[in-house]
């Protein structure tokens, strides 16, 4: 999910309770290296409890999605960014595949996964890791010339390499994956390198392509399985309720996967997920986000 929670500070502790904040802290301080994922999945977390009922419809969508793109089943189903299963249809999957593999690098949300998912016995697989199979070792890279010139940190933004990480089950789902994956390195090489250097327009520039290598990277090793589920955000609008215009943003810094290496659509959806209502975070600012759904065989 797209979301991004600015600074997961003091305004976290009254809303998500004591016990979930400790642990929050405690992953903090155990995880620095994975600080940021675990911010994104707090900031979810604040926003599903506070927008609960306009979320519905989105998440619904994403499930009732999942659910038709997988009616044949198969031996195993891999699902990429399973967070805390809000939009994905577990217990349909259970009943369809043999193997069921979650994966998500918030170690917060993988240990909720292993803690609710005993039920399912072995059937069910919770996996901590990277989707991209590259953000430690593009980070260390960065982190090398980190007080470098300008131009040491754009030569190293476009050397760095995205090879394809192939998923070989049945069934791969990517849930909201794609569109975080400029979010995620984004804000990544803002800390490491800093905010100046990051938003000059030379690094600036370098960044986004090494993201278009990571979305294509991304979809492109999802061809590996027999049948694939790509849903993530399309377009960003963000629009004040005192006014009639809106910003659009596309979510994405490459191109949009319309296929997949011999792989074709079968089944397409799109809808729209009010992410933040009017006035849901003290301000006039609506938040809204356009997703695209494909199933490609």
């Amino acid at each position: 999910m797209q979301e991004r929670q600015e600074g997961a500070g003091e305004l976290m502790q009254p809303v998500i309770g004591s016990i979930s904040y400790l642990r929050y802290l405690w992953y903090r301080m155990r995880e620095p290296a994975v600080g940021d994922f675990l911010d994104v999945g707090i900031g979810i977390d604040l926003r599903a409890r506070r927008f609960r009922g306009v979320w519905e419809h989105h998440l619904g969508r994403t499930r009732g999605f999942i659910e038709e793109a997988t009616k044949d089943g198969g031996d195993e189903v891999v699902v990429l960014g399973a967070g805390q299963l809000r939009d994905c249809p577990l217990h349909d999957l259970v009943d369809r595949f043999s193997r069921v593999v979650l994966v998500d690098i918030d170690p917060r949300a993988i240990a909720w996964c292993r803690r609710f998912v005993r039920r399912f016995g072995n059937r069910v697989v919770c996996e901590r890791g990277d989707v991209t199979g590259v953000v430690e070792e593009w980070s260390a890279a960065l982190s090398r010339v980190r007080d470098g010139l300008k131009s040491d940190v754009t030569a190293v933004l476009k050397n760095l390499s995205a090879p394809e990480r192939c998923w070989s089950s049945d069934t791969v789902i990517s849930l909201n994956v794609l569109s975080q994956l400029g979010v995620m390195w984004r804000d990544r090489v803002a800390r490491i390198v800093g905010n100046d250097v990051a938003q000059s327009d030379d690094v600036a520039e370098a960044t986004s392509e090494s993201i278009a290598r990571l979305e294509g990277a991304h979809s492109g090793g999802m061809a590996g399985a027999r049948r694939a589920v790509l849903i993530a955000d399309r377009f960003f609008f963000s629009g004040n309720k005192r006014e009639s215009l809106w910003e659009v943003e596309d979510a994405l810094y490459g191109p949009w996967p319309e296929q997949l290496p011999e792989r074709s659509v079968w089944l397409h959806g799109s809808w729209l997920w009010q992410l933040v209502p009017a006035g849901g975070e003290g301000a006039d600012e609506e938040i809204v986000h356009e997703v695209w759904a494909r199933a490609f065989r």
